[in-house]
């Protein structure tokens, strides 16, 4: 059923990936579904905050917005 994979990236080997998607902070998380961005982490977050992120895209109760950082 629902699934979610991680992929991690150098942001110093990857310029176009950071231009591309205006990463201008570390650690900054993209989460994405069906191809399409659906939300933003920004800096360091705790672990119920990521779990709460994850949950929420996962299972959302109405359409996906973007977290708030």
């Amino acid at each position: 059923e629902d699934q979610l994979e991680v992929f991690t990236c150098d942001i110093d080997e990857e310029h176009q990936l950071v231009n591309r998607f205006n990463i201008f902070s570390v650690p900054t998380m993209l989460f994405f579904q069906n191809g399409r961005l659906v939300s933003r982490v920004i800096g360091y977050k705790s672990l119920s905050i990521l779990e709460n992120v994850i949950k929420n895209l996962l299972n959302p109760v109405d359409k996906p917005v973007m977290a708030q950082s």
